[in-house]
C-alpha cells in the first residue's frame, strides 16, 4: 500500500489521462467523488445519512469508510493536499479484478473472457458492484458445494451492498429444496436477509431510525436512471419516426412504479420456477433474475 502511495506520488500519475473530453473511458470523477463525499464522516465531525448524504446501504458506507482512512492516512504520511480516495479506490478495485481474474482463469479457462472485457474493467475501478457481483457467484459455487449456510450468508453479503441479491432468494429456495429438507431449506434462505437487517439495525443507536431508513427508502422508490428497458423503450419509438412526446407518454406509462416493482417480483418468482438443479443453472438463474431486475426498475 505505501510502495503504490509513493509510486503514484512520484510519478504525479494524471487520472485524467484515463478520461476524455469530459467522458469517462476508465477513470469517472462524478461517481469516485460521491463515494469520497459519503465517507466524509471518517475524517470530519457528523453522522452518516444525516451531515453526510448517502443513497447507499451501511455495508456499503463501510467500505467507502474503509477506503477513505486508508486515503486519509497516505495524504497526512506523504502531505499531499489531493483527495486520494479516488485513487485507493480505483486500486483496491483494480486488485479485486486482477485476483478474481485469475482465479476465474484458472478455474474456466478462456470461458472467462467476460471478465477482460472493458465494461469489468470500469465497473472494478469506478463502482463497488463488484463487491456484491463476485459475492453471488461465491454463493452459488458455495451452494453447489454442499456450503448451504456459508453459501446463503454469501448471497445476503451481497444483498448487504446491493440489495437486488434479496430478489435471487427463490432461487436459492428452489435449489436447496432438491438438496435438503423443506424446513432447513427455509432455514438457510432465511439468512439471505440477515446480514442486511443487522448492519441496518446495528447502525440505529448511532444515527437513529430515520437515518437508517433514508437510503432504503430512496433506492425503493427511485425513477428510472434512464438505462432501463422502458427508457430503450422510448429511444427506439423516437428513432423510428415516432414523436417525443408519444414515446414519453408510452415510457411513462408503462414504467408506472407498481408494474415496474411488480416486474422485479415476477422475476424473483420466476428464479424458483426455472428450479435450478446444477452449479450452472444456478449460476444463469442469478443471471437471469438479475438482468430482470435491473433492467425494468
Amino acid at each position: 500500500l505505501i510502495f503504490t502511495t509513493l509510486v503514484f506520488l512520484l510519478l504525479r500519475f494524471p487520472l485524467e489521462v484515463l478520461s476524455w473530453n469530459g467522458h469517462s473511458l476508465l477513470f469517472d470523477h462524478y461517481e469516485l467523488g460521491i463515494f469520497s463525499a459519503s465517507a466524509g464522516w471518517v475524517d470530519k465531525p457528523g453522522l452518516l445519512y444525516q451531515d453526510f448524504t448517502s443513497d447507499y446501504a451501511i455495508v456499503t458506507n463501510l467500505w467507502f469508510g474503509f477506503v477513505k482512512l486508508i486515503a486519509v492516512f497516505a495524504q497526512k504520511i506523504t502531505g499531499h493536499t489531493d483527495d486520494l480516495f479516488p485513487l485507493f479506490f480505483m486500486l483496491f478495485g483494480l486488485w479485486i479484478w486482477v485476483l478474481s481474474g485469475v482465479y476465474f482463469w484458472k478455474r474456466s479457462g478462456i470461458k472467462a473472457w467476460f471478465w477482460f472485457t472493458p465494461a469489468p474493467l470500469f465497473f472494478a475501478l469506478n463502482r463497488f458492484d463488484t463487491l456484491p457481483g463476485l459475492l453471488v457467484v461465491g454463493a452459488a459455487l458455495t451452494l453447489s458445494s454442499g456450503q448451504f449456510f456459508l453459501g446463503a450468508f454469501l448471497l445476503g453479503m451481497s444483498a448487504a451492498f446491493k440489495g437486488y441479491a434479496l430478489f435471487l432468494a427463490p432461487a436459492c429456495f428452489a435449489y436447496l429444496l432438491q438438496k435438503i429438507s423443506l424446513k432447513k431449506a427455509l432455514l438457510t434462505t432465511s439468512l439471505v436477509g440477515l446480514p442486511m437487517a443487522l448492519f441496518q439495525l446495528g447502525a440505529v443507536p448511532f444515527m437513529g431510525w430515520e437515518n437508517m431508513m433514508k437510503p432504503i427508502q430512496f433506492q425503493s422508490t427511485r425513477w428510472l436512471n434512464g438505462e432501463s428497458i422502458f427508457d430503450s423503450l422510448h429511444a427506439l419509438m423516437t428513432l423510428t419516426g415516432f414523436s417525443t412526446d408519444t414515446a414519453v407518454q408510452v415510457r411513462d406509462t408503462l414504467a408506472v412504479h407498481r408494474y415496474s416493482k411488480g416486474l422485479q417480483i415476477l422475476g424473483a418468482l420466476s428464479g424458483f420456477i426455472l428450479w435450478p438443479k446444477t452449479r450452472e443453472q444456478l449460476l444463469d438463474t442469478f443471471l437471469w433474475v438479475t438482468l430482470v431486475f435491473t433492467t425494468v426498475g
